[in-house]
């Protein structure tokens, strides 16, 4: 038998300032853990949070300005000589957070010897 779901519910007042309470302490210490020590609240709370569509909006806007907050390190450590140890930290740190910008990128090698005997030995195009 499938388990029936529930229609989920306007966030109440109380509800979003628990959640606001909850993000600036995020926003500080960039753990969920920490921020739910810092609260009060308990972790399977956090995770039904996680299911509501309006709280993950409220998380994604606080990602961003973690993310931004770890962009301008970044600059200010290249644009100033810091520790390498750091420094490389930090880029992991932002390879994790925004992996299109800051992520390694792969590369793709065609080797055109293999194309050209592909189309002598197929006849045909590729």
């Amino acid at each position: 038998m499938k388990k029936k779901e529930l229609a989920p519910e306007k966030a109440s007042p109380a509800l979003i300032a628990a959640w606001q309470a909850w993000l600036v302490e995020y926003e500080s210490f960039a753990s969920a853990k920490e921020a739910c020590k810092a609260t009060n609240t308990h972790w399977s709370t956090y995770l039904k949070w996680r299911r509501t569509p309006e709280f993950l909006d409220l998380m994604d806007e606080t990602e961003e300005k973690l993310t931004d907050t770890l962009e301008k390190s970044a600059f200010e450590r290249a644009t100033q000589d810091r520790d390498r140890n750091s420094t490389n930290l930090l880029m992991f740190l932002l390879g994790s957070r925004r992996p299109d910008v800051y992520g390694k990128r792969a590369e793709t090698k065609v080797e055109v010897s293999v194309i050209k005997r592909i189309q002598i030995e197929g006849g045909g195009d590729v």
